[in-house]
């Protein structure tokens, strides 16, 4: 006689897809580095990802890294104060113009 494998009964279960929140682009910021020159950060890191002897050059990484992940770049003065702030890609305003 030959025996019959039992077979197992799977659950199937039915998962829902669950709607991906929007990814959001990181922003890059140009700061005052600690001992001179200036840091380009990602937007959250604890640790600068370049740094420039001078703010256009840390301004046009920035600009490279910003484009790159379509988010923004955001450029402090020595004060601490926001000096400039340009959008690439990541533009929430709804009207052509």
């Amino acid at each position: 006689m030959a025996k019959k494998k039992a077979k197992k009964k799977v659950a199937k279960r039915k998962t829902a897809k669950k709607k991906s929140a929007k990814k959001k682009s990181p922003n890059y910021w140009v700061t005052p580095g600690d001992d001179g020159g200036w840091d380009v950060k990602r937007e959250g890191a604890s640790r600068a990802s370049n740094h420039f002897k001078t703010q256009s050059e840390a301004n046009a990484r920035a600009r490279q890294l910003a484009m790159k992940s379509k988010g923004e770049r955001i450029t402090l003065g020595k004060n601490g104060k926001i000096k400039s702030k340009d959008s690439y890609g990541n533009d929430p305003r709804g009207s052509k113009g």
